[in-house]
Order: C-alpha cells, then structure tokens, then sequence
C-alpha cells in the first residue's frame, strides 16, 4: 500500500501528532523539513502508485508477480506494505527520495546509447509465478551490469572498506539471473554496485579513500596505502587511506534459482495463501 499519514517527529512542538499531507505542507507551523522536501517527498509515494497500478493494469496474464526486492530483507514487512497504508514521519522518507533521485542523476542523457542500456525491465516464468526487476544499467561494452544505492557519508566509509552488504549482493545476481535469457553474455558479465552519497560515488571492485587525521602514518586493517596531503592540525596529519573496495562474488545459478526458489515460495504463499512470512 502507501504512505497514507504523517507523523510529526521528536524534534519539533508537534511531536507524536498525526496529519495528512495537506496539513503538513499548507498548515503546519514547526515544519520537521524544507516544505519543497516535504512536498516533493509525497508527489513521489504519489507517482509510485500510480507506476504500480498501471504495471498492475497492463499486466496481461494470470500469473502472481513478485519483484526482485520482495525477495530481500525481511518478507514479513513487505507483505505487510502489500495490506496496510502506514504512517510514517517525513524524515524516515527523505532516504527513499533521495534513492529516487540518485537513479535521476544517474540516467545518461542521451538516450541513444548502443551499448549502454539503462532501468531495463525483465521477466522470468518460475515457480509458477513471474519474477520481475529492473537493472539500473548494463554496460555492453565494459561487459558489466551496475545497480546503484543511495547511503550516507557515514555509510560510505563503511562500504569501501568491507564491500556491499549481504542484500544488496543477493539483488544483482538475481538480476543478472534475470536477463540472462535475453543477453546469454551477461552470464560472465562482473557485477558492479555504485554507491551514492552526498559527498561521493563509490563503485564496487575500485580503489577509493577514506579521511583519517593522525599523528602517524595509518596501518589500518585491509587498507592498501595511505597519502599524507594536510600537516599540523592540531598535532594530526590529514591522511587518504586508500582500500580495495570488495567485488561483488558471482553466484552460480544453481544457487540464484534455489533462493529465488525459496524466497519467491514465501510470497507466494503469503500473497494467495494468507501465510504470513517469517522474520
């Protein structure tokens, strides 16, 4: 379903206090963001459903269809998403806006692009359902699909050192399982994730940097080289601690079909059967 409510946040006098979205953007008086954000934020949820009831509307066969994303995380919530509008406070949001607006940016202005195809939609018959998803690009000619993920500052540092989260990993083999059948290619194709932050843009399988300010030179854990490029702050160095950022491993497809096999068995019987997912 949708974000039906909001809900005013800690931070502001309104606190605990549930409105509509009118309300919020024409009325409120201790605004908890930026009244564009706000506004902006809920024609979003607003487009998102209306992309969903026509893709629910065209869809010409019988069959249940599961997306690639229902297969990940925790079932139990998605399910629950599928029943119940939810109220949520603005801020909670701003994080799945700024995931919408990252694929904007992202987008390659010429269209035109042979060997460079970008948000391509497929769909597979398994399971007795069609599982469905889109790659945010593949690269023909660097023989590689990418999928790109919005995350903090914070979160980026994380990433270059340890590589893409255990999800996100699932989500790109499922998709290149995916298209498969129309570019048989893909199947060796490397799978890169691009993260997205407000500072930065981090691939997978790349070098990149984090800043450290230390008296000494690092020695961190997994680093590759560190340069010194600021000295005498406050006694500290400005370091770029330089990390092989983890490639993503490809999965067998042997092993894609038997999670998509059991994952999309959960939905399924969740959707038709009432049987309410696991955590």
């Amino acid at each position: 379903m949708s974000w039906a409510k909001s809900r005013c946040p800690e931070n502001v006098q309104s606190k605990g206090e549930i409105h509509d979205f009118d309300w919020c953007i024409n009325k409120c008086q201790w605004p908890c963001l930026p009244k564009s954000v706000i506004y902006n934020i809920t024609k979003e949820d607003e487009l998102w459903q209306e992309r969903t009831a026509r893709a629910k509307k065209n869809n010409k066969d019988d069959k249940l269809r599961i997306s690639v994303t229902s297969l990940l995380y925790c079932q139990r919530k998605h399910y629950y998403s599928l029943l119940y509008d939810f109220v949520a406070e603005p801020p909670e949001m701003w994080s799945l806006y700024l995931g919408s607006a990252v694929h904007t940016m992202l987008e390659p202005i010429d269209k035109n692009l042979t060997d460079y195809h970008f948000e391509e939609k497929f769909e597979k018959e398994f399971n007795d359902v069609t599982i469905v998803g889109k790659i945010d690009a593949i690269d023909f000619r660097l023989k590689r699909i990418e999928d790109h993920k919005s995350i903090t500052d914070g979160g980026m540092n994380i990433k270059i050192k340890e590589g893409a989260s255990i999800e996100h990993c699932e989500q790109i083999n499922i998709y290149r399982w995916l298209a498969i059948e129309k570019y048989p290619a893909i199947k060796n194709f490397d799978m890169i994730i691009n993260y997205v932050s407000m500072g930065s843009i981090v691939s997978t399988n790349t070098i990149a940097s984090v800043v450290a300010w230390r008296k000494s030179k690092p020695s961190d854990k997994g680093m590759s080289y560190a340069v010194k490029t600021e000295q005498n702050r406050k006694g500290q160095d400005k370091w770029l601690v330089y990390y092989n950022v983890p490639e993503v491993k490809r999965w067998s497809l042997n092993k894609v079909e038997k999670f998509v096999q059991e994952k999309s068995e959960i939905m399924k019987q969740a959707i038709l059967n009432d049987v309410i997912p696991p955590f």
